[in-house]
């Protein structure tokens, strides 16, 4: 049995993507995963997805999961957007779709939105301001390193044994879960990744493809954000932010999770999605 996963081109080096369901359901979810996963990471996300009649694509970012880079340069996000957009044309998924992109993902979704918005039809940024950077937002970020972190921290999540829970091998961007079970499985989905790209600091990268309230002046894409309370990488406030500067925004917060949300509770981030969608199948959601 061929177990490896289907693969698309991109920059000559093929890269790896799941797809579930019927590629022409005008109800597609494309899922972006954080810096710290990769597209494994949502296995309890989809399943309900498929229930409610949606097809699911989920891909590795370049440097991430199966999507391996020859060059450290191929993994910045200016390419994101490009990516998204050849895994989209090569599978022939002509229809609007939804996008969906956590953390690090959003600085793929926010960006695809802008420039191709005729193939969104809604947007969820969780746990990311999409690579937007407000003199609110930026202020908000720069209160929230300020801050106490009250959660044991480390500095590698590879190093440590197997009985520690979450919350002491995550870096300072997550938080705990609520089993063992859970923390070794978020550590094998997130060493599968390029240590090279893995260990990089995205920092300066960001800031090359930040984004102004000024970008989004004529954005109408229907957009939900969803923050986290204990996110120590954008807090609630930054999020509000976020939410503020998109237009046709509306924002949602998750109580008792970090910055890896839909991991660490998908049954909530389910229920915020399902709620936002369900208009979807007429036109689109309230805002």
């Amino acid at each position: 049995m061929d177990l490896a996963p289907p693969t698309y081109s991109f920059h000559h080096l093929p890269h790896a993507y799941d797809l579930w369901g019927d590629a022409s359901n005008p109800s597609m979810v494309v899922l972006i995963h954080s810096k710290k996963l990769n597209r494994l990471a949502w296995y309890k996300n989809i399943p309900p997805l498929l229930d409610e009649g949606h097809s699911v694509l989920a891909f590795d970012l370049p440097g991430f999961g199966q999507h391996r880079v020859s060059s450290l340069a191929e993994a910045h996000p200016r390419f994101y957007p490009r990516c998204l957009l050849s895994l989209l044309d090569f599978l022939e998924i002509s229809q609007s779709v939804i996008v969906v992109g956590v953390a690090l993902g959003g600085f793929c979704a926010l960006p695809f939105a802008l420039q191709y918005p005729e193939r969104v039809r809604t947007l969820v940024l969780a746990c990311s301001p999409g690579g937007l950077m407000t003199e609110r937002i930026q202020k908000c970020k720069e209160e929230a390193d300020l801050e106490d972190r009250s959660y044991p921290l480390v500095s590698d999540p590879y190093s440590h044994s197997h009985s520690q829970s979450l919350s002491e091998f995550l870096s300072d961007s997550e938080h705990s879960l609520s089993n063992n079970t859970d923390a070794l499985l978020f550590r094998q989905i997130a060493r599968l990744n390029d240590t090279m790209v893995a260990g990089t600091n995205f920092g300066p990268w960001m800031k090359a493809v930040a984004l102004s309230e000024r970008d989004l002046e004529s954005f109408d894409v229907p957009t939900l954000v969803i923050a986290a309370e204990l996110d120590l990488s954008w807090s609630i406030a930054a999020m509000k932010g976020v939410c503020d500067a998109i237009p046709n925004a509306r924002m949602q917060v998750m109580a008792g999770v970090g910055h890896s949300a839909p991991f660490e509770d998908p049954v909530e981030f389910h229920n915020l999605l399902s709620a936002f969608l369900q208009p979807v199948a007429g036109d689109s959601p309230s805002v």
